[in-house]
């Protein structure tokens, strides 16, 4: 089921935390800021946090849920569609598109797949390729793959 959780979680302070953290190394211009704050929070969840587990550097990940069902299809349609949750499906999809369109602009601008007027060259196929994945991706319960 989908919910809000509580603000004061762990893995909510940590975001928080290393959030501030990035802001004070950006603002102190130290070169690599954002991935030294990410590999440290990491660290500190794996060590602090109950909820994870270190399963190695590589693992394949579980395709069951905690009951030994299969996530493949199990989808809560009603659940996402409920009021308070259609803010967050809404700025997921708009964030999915908005990361897709830049991508697609900023590699075809690289490629010079750009016509005369600046216009992708196959553009809308590129974006519908990359919502098809997104679907199927979410269908068996994976990350969207990047374009």
């Amino acid at each position: 089921p989908v919910a809000l959780g509580a603000f004061t979680s762990f893995p909510v302070m940590m975001s928080l935390l290393g959030l501030a953290v990035i802001f004070g190394l950006e603002k102190c211009r130290v070169p690599g800021g954002i991935l030294l704050v990410i590999i440290a929070i990491s660290i500190i969840g794996l060590i602090f946090d109950p909820a994870v587990k270190y399963h190695g550097l590589v693992a394949m990940p579980s395709l069951t849920g905690e009951d030994g069902k299969s996530l493949i299809f199990s989808l809560d349609i009603m659940g996402a569609l409920q009021p308070t949750v259609l803010p967050s499906v809404l700025a997921l999809v708009m964030t999915a598109v908005f990361d897709a369109t830049g991508t697609i602009r900023a590699v075809a601008g690289q490629a010079n797949l750009l016509d005369k007027d600046n216009q992708i060259i196959n553009g809308g196929k590129a974006l519908t390729s990359d919502s098809v994945s997104s679907i199927f991706s979410g269908l068996v319960g994976a990350a969207p793959a990047a374009v």
